[in-house]
Parts: C-alpha cells; structure tokens; sequence
C-alpha cells in the first residue's frame, strides 16, 4: 500500500528529531523543528512535481 508520504529523518548533522523542543535548547531548534522541515519538505516536492520531475517506483 503506497500512502504517499514522506517524512525527514535527518537533515545536516541532526539524526533523529523530536516533535517539540523545549526553548531555548543546545543546539538552538526551533520548538517546531520536525513540523517545519516536514513542511518545506512537502513544499519542496509538490515543486519537483509541478516542474515535471517524478521518481521510479522502488520495487
């Protein structure tokens, strides 16, 4: 069952991301970290679609 979705696991040197961060932190992350880069994620990938751009489907 494909439910089309994607979600960001790592990005630089960030591993693993919590749904909430208390502010302010040590390595200084938004409190929304994970929801924004998910959504900028979404954003990024509707725009490869609008362009044209589609991947081949992993077997």
């Amino acid at each position: 069952h494909d439910a089309r979705m994607a979600e960001v696991i790592s990005a630089q040197s960030a591993r693993r991301f919590r749904s909430i961060y208390p502010y302010p932190n040590a390595a200084m992350h938004q409190p929304d970290e994970k929801t924004q880069l998910n959504l900028f994620l979404g954003e990024w990938l509707s725009h490869c679609l609008a362009c044209g751009h589609e991947l081949e489907p992993v077997v």
